[in-house]
């Protein structure tokens, strides 16, 4: 009966779906945005912030941390470094991308078919997730090499800590693009997802220590990433259990995604 109905309403010209069009639309959307971000150089802006942030990382585990800890401590430390630049790499590509809309319009009227602000959306998120997705495949590349390298075999977890990655990489991406889409220029939002990322979640995480495990924070649960092939001796030493930190991580992705594009649904012109 209502297959029926929609049927007789789609014949009337009531509505019209299209679900390959839109899909089309959508990919057209993360082409032109990936585009964007190679001659913007946001891609080789990442690509420097990731090889600098592992090259450091790589110093240092093999002068200073790895006659002091264990092999899996070395590759999980180099993990957390990993994860320092994606999320780095997701304020690059995720932090601008919708207040650009209401800065240049680029992405809203640069298109020969109209498209709508769902469908960019959903172009944007993909494209800066599919770019930080780029980015940590480099930054595992380095991991594996090194390990292979100086421990002669690689952690039989590693494939658990990638996929909490891509978790991470959901999650890190909303939550720039919830910023995004309330910041009135792309340079608060940046300055928002570095503040976010790298100071107020340190500051957080370590005040609610006192009370207790926060596990509903996605700084702690950032640490699951590295804990999945780190080994933890200390007793004393709270440890995000990966499944929670898994769930937080997602919940953190879905909510802000759909907080955002509520909120660039309904945003108008300056």
């Amino acid at each position: 009966m209502i297959h029926w109905k929609m049927c007789l309403l789609k014949q009337q010209g009531v509505i019209d779906i299209n679900y390959k069009v839109y899909i089309e639309r959508i990919a057209s959307v993360s082409r032109f945005e990936i585009k964007r971000s190679l001659f913007d150089r946001k891609l080789l802006l990442a690509l420097a912030v990731i090889i600098l942030i592992m090259g450091i990382s790589l110093i240092k585990v093999d002068f200073v941390i790895s006659s002091a800890f264990g092999d899996r401590d070395y590759i999980g430390r180099l993990i957390r470094a990993a994860t320092m630049g994606i999320s780095f790499s997701s304020i690059i590509f995720a932090s601008d991308s919708l207040v650009s809309e209401f800065e240049t319009g680029s992405g809203l009227v640069l298109f020969t078919k109209p498209v709508s602000r769902n469908q960019v959306f959903i172009g944007k998120f993909i494209s800066a997730y599919l770019c930080t997705f780029m980015m940590s495949i480099i930054c595992y590349a380095i991991i594996i090499t090194a390990a292979s390298y100086k421990l002669g075999y690689v952690s039989e977890n590693l494939w658990i800590s990638f996929l909490l990655t891509m978790l991470y990489i959901f999650a890190a991406v909303g939550v720039c693009m919830l910023f995004s889409s309330i910041s009135n220029k792309g340079l608060v939002s940046i300055a928002a997802g570095l503040l976010v990322f790298f100071v107020l979640g340190m500051v957080i995480v370590e005040s609610a220590r006192e009370f207790g495990e926060p596990w509903y924070s996605l700084y702690y649960s950032v640490d699951a990433i590295s804990n999945a092939v780190e080994e933890h001796s200390s007793a004393f030493v709270s440890v995000p259990d990966l499944t929670t930190s898994a769930a937080v991580m997602t919940m953190y992705g879905a909510f802000s995604s759909v907080f955002a594009a509520i909120i660039f649904n309904i945003r108008r012109q300056p």
